[in-house]
């Protein structure tokens, strides 16, 4: 059987029942008809706008981005202007969380109950501010200060909040350096790196050097072996021999931390 063109009627048509109303529409809701070249009404489901949120914005709404969870939980992430900042709407439970990135800054040398607090050598340590940021943040260090045997320097995460008090773990602790000799090979030098205390450092971590007071020994390396209290590596490009006590401010951490990376996350 051939195939025909089948147009329905524009309107709709209640006085005739459903079967006489033959090509045309006997009841419906939310459409509207356009017409068409030959004036004959193409039906067309009705637009419009629906509240998502119950509440509103005080200030211009600039983007938006939706998706779903593997478990089918639906999110809008809002960004908008001035107090709005941006924003994740939850709609399972029709919750909004504000995750607008924010700077708070401490000087912790004023007020007596305000500080840093650690065991010696613990990689758990807490600090005492009158500003504390979310769980999902991290703290920063800019300059280096030493704190139970611990340096600190760069980004931590932050692990667990309080009322007037934050946590932090450093990922590697070790006491001041003790002394760091090098010793030259050619072209290039070995450094050997004493603490006064047994580290967690193993063969092959790439490591990063920083505030020793003959400043040729700071940068990157990657460890070649280690003792109990040791760590030997080998500087390229540099053939000086040269000996520290490392400096008030000397340390060694990790290169894993990727201080660079959330140096430049903002600081929620």
């Amino acid at each position: 059987m051939p195939h025909q063109t089948f147009r329905i009627l524009p309107g709709v048509d209640t006085n005739k029942t459903p079967t006489l109303n033959e090509a045309a529409i006997s009841y419906t809701d939310l459409v509207r008809f356009m017409p068409d070249r030959t004036g004959m009404g193409l039906v067309q489901k009705l637009g419009g706008w629906t509240r998502y949120i119950a509440g509103g914005f005080s200030n211009a709404i600039r983007a938006l981005k939706a998706w779903s969870d593997l478990e089918y939980t639906n999110y809008l992430a809002i960004g908008g202007e001035g107090t709005v900042g941006a924003q994740v709407y939850r709609q399972s439970d029709n919750s909004i969380l504000d995750v607008t990135p924010h700077t708070l800054v401490d000087n912790l040398t004023t007020g007596v109950s305000y500080g840093i607090t650690t065991t010696t050598n613990s990689a758990s340590l807490t600090l005492y501010t009158p500003n504390v940021p979310s769980s999902a943040s991290y703290v920063y260090f800019p300059t280096g200060i030493n704190v139970g045997n611990v340096n600190l320097l760069g980004p931590y995460d932050i692990v667990t909040i309080g009322a007037g008090f934050l946590t932090f773990i450093v990922p590697e602790v070790l006491t001041p350096i003790s002394k760091i000799t090098a010793i030259t090979a050619g072209s290039d030098r070995t450094v050997t790196v004493r603490f006064s205390a047994p580290h967690s450092f193993y063969a092959g971590e790439a490591i990063y050097v920083d505030g020793v007071d003959t400043a040729s020994f700071n940068g990157s390396f990657v460890i070649s072996s280690i003792t109990t209290y040791t760590i030997t590596y080998t500087q390229t490009g540099v053939s000086t021999a040269a000996s520290s006590y490392g400096g008030v401010n000397s340390m060694i951490f990790a290169e894993a931390i990727d201080r660079t990376f959330k140096k430049e996350q903002y600081a929620r």
